[in-house]
Formats: C-alpha cells, sequence, structure tokens
C-alpha cells in the first residue's frame, strides 16, 4: 500500500504543478492533457480498496473525485486541447484543488518522480496525428469511470 499511496502523492503533484512544468515532467512525445488528467484517474479505484479511512484520507479521497468530476466535464466540454491546458481556467481549478490534496498531506509541490509510468513510445507528429483517437478513448474512459462512482 505504501507504494500505490507515494504513486499516487506523484500524480497529484503532476496535476498541481503550472502548465510549463506539466509538460517538462512528461515525455516529450507524450500528449500532456491526456497523461496529466489519466495518470491521476488510475487511482480511483484504488481508493476503495483502502480499508482503514482516517478523516485525513477521507478528505483526500473527496478531493480526488472532485478532480476526476472536473477532468469528466472537460472531456465532456473538449476541453483537453493544448490551448485549453495551456489557459483555460478549468485547468488551473484542477492544478488549484491538487495543490489543496498536497496541503492535506503536508506534502512539498516539487517535480514529481513518474518512473513507475510507463508511456507508449511515439513521436509528437505521430501523437498530433492520433488526437482523434486519443480524445475517443479518453472520453470512454472518462465515462466509464463516472458510470464507477
Amino acid at each position: 500500500m505504501k507504494k500505490q499511496i507515494y504513486e499516487l502523492i506523484e500524480a497529484v503533484k503532476l496535476v498541481a504543478l503550472d502548465a510549463d512544468l506539466q509538460i517538462k515532467a512528461l515525455p516529450s512525445f507524450a500528449y500532456v492533457p491526456d497523461e496529466v488528467a489519466l495518470t491521476l484517474d488510475q487511482f480511483l479505484f484504488q481508493l476503495d480498496w483502502v480499508s482503514e479511512k482516517t478523516t485525513k484520507f477521507e478528505q483526500v479521497e473527496k478531493k480526488i473525485r472532485e478532480l476526476h468530476n472536473l477532468f469528466s466535464e472537460m472531456t465532456d466540454n473538449k476541453q483537453f486541447t493544448m490551448e485549453e491546458f495551456n489557459s483555460a481556467k478549468e485547468w488551473d481549478n484542477t492544478r488549484t484543488l491538487a495543490r489543496k490534496i498536497l496541503a492535506i498531506l503536508d506534502e512539498p509541490l516539487t517535480i514529481p518522480n513518474l518512473d513507475w509510468v510507463t508511456y507508449v513510445p511515439g513521436n509528437s507528429e505521430e501523437t498530433i496525428q492520433n488526437k482523434e483517437t486519443i480524445d475517443d478513448i479518453s472520453n470512454a474512459y472518462f465515462k466509464f469511470m463516472a458510470l464507477l462512482i
């Protein structure tokens, strides 16, 4: 469980970073908006598996679910473009919420260690050409996750 908590905190740190640092924290071939959301969202299922939930954990769990809901709304509103990522208030709201989670956990905002994340290699041109497919997959994923909550 310690490994999952460490990875969860690192994923929250990724969401909490300013846009320029989020871009730097990920591989150059990654489609940053999707990776920022999906790196954190994978922990949604694991939250239910924690048997001993402290008050602090319950606060964190609530905020992570809020983040998931924000990402789901942003997906529905097609806000996963790089332009939106860099300028939309909704993306700023996700960063602010992630910073609140770090504050609850007494964790500093630092560049996250994401060596546990596996990315599919490719180049930026391929990623941009396949953006429509990535959007379709992201939309399906977030809609599926929303059904489970």
